[in-house]
This record gives C-alpha cells, structure tokens and sequence, in this order.
C-alpha cells in the first residue's frame, strides 16, 4: 500500500445510501449530479497536477452501507 499526499484541494460531496442496491445506475448518477452542482455554482475542475480528482469512500453505519463521492473542484 502507498500513501498519498497532495496539497490542500476543496472537494463536492454527496452521500448515497445502499449504493449497491443498483450500482451501475446510483454510483454514476451521483458524479452526474456532483458534475451538475459544479457548473451551476460555477466550480470547475481543478487544473494542477497532483491532486484526486475523484474519491468514494465506502461504509456501513447503523445497519446500512454508505458511500461518499468527492470530486475535487476550484
């Protein structure tokens, strides 16, 4: 395993619940959504080098499974 270090980076976020109920339609439908909010509120993608554009993070709380999408902006 290696370790990842960038500097400072400002992420969107959105949060699906049982994302594995239907994975092929939720999971891309919320990098829709993120990639939406982003050109509404006039983000962009971030043009350095170096950075995660793009994280999941998955987990289970109270019973459920979670996931978080991060998709870095500027």
């Amino acid at each position: 395993m290696s370790v990842l270090r960038q500097e400072r980076q400002k992420y969107v976020t959105i949060t699906i619940c049982q994302p594995f109920q239907d994975p092929f339609r939720l999971i891309p439908n919320a990098y829709q959504m993120l990639i939406r909010y982003a050109k509404t509120n006039g983000l962009r993608e971030p043009g350095k080098k170096g950075i995660v554009s793009c994280i999941e993070r998955e987990y289970r709380q109270d019973g459920l499974d979670y996931m978080d999408v991060y998709m870095a902006v500027e």
